[in-house]
């Protein structure tokens, strides 16, 4: 059993993205990525085979890590953790009514400096990460989510209310 990280699986995630996630994983630690090295490390996955021998990752391999990452120590267990959240189904035969927004996700090539603009330079609070991958700010009680990607596509536009402040006299 591997020492799973405190984490759990994002609300919303669906297996295919999580399998992209995999596939991206893979690619980066054959290209020798040492983001892509380190989060296999940091899972606990050895890419040794037989008397020790170097082996090439698999994918089974870059699943397991993404599993260990969202607090699972299978694969199967994430696919079916994430089957029995997905409830399209109203409620008690009710209409799904939606509240408002509770997170949105924006792609981050550079963590650190994404996290010294919001936080230290806006002044929002972190509340949440899970180290070398993402972090969660708490914006006006809607949690961003920025997540780390190595090519980032244009997100959309983020407004901020900035507000106004009083000018001391």
């Amino acid at each position: 059993m591997t020492n799973k990280i405190e984490s759990h699986t994002i609300p919303g995630a669906n297996i295919e993205n999580l399998k992209k996630q995999a596939k991206s994983l893979l690619k980066q630690v054959n290209e020798n990525n040492p983001h892509g090295v380190n989060r296999l490390t940091r899972a606990n996955v050895a890419l040794s085979g037989k008397e020790g021998e170097p082996r090439a990752c698999k994918l089974s391999d870059a699943q397991r890590v993404i599993a260990h990452e969202n607090g699972c120590d299978s694969w199967t267990e994430l696919k079916n953790r994430v089957a029995s959240t997905i409830n399209l189904n109203p409620v008690n035969g009710e209409d799904i009514q939606v509240l408002g927004i509770d997170q949105i996700w924006l792609d981050s090539s550079n963590l650190e400096e994404t996290e010294h603009f919001y936080c230290d330079l806006l002044g929002l609070k972190k509340v949440g990460e899970v180290p070398g991958q993402m972090f969660f700010i708490d914006c006006g009680g809607v949690n961003l989510l920025f997540g780390l990607k190595e090519e980032v596509s244009a997100n959309s536009i983020l407004y901020l209310n900035i507000g106004e402040t009083e000018a001391a006299i």
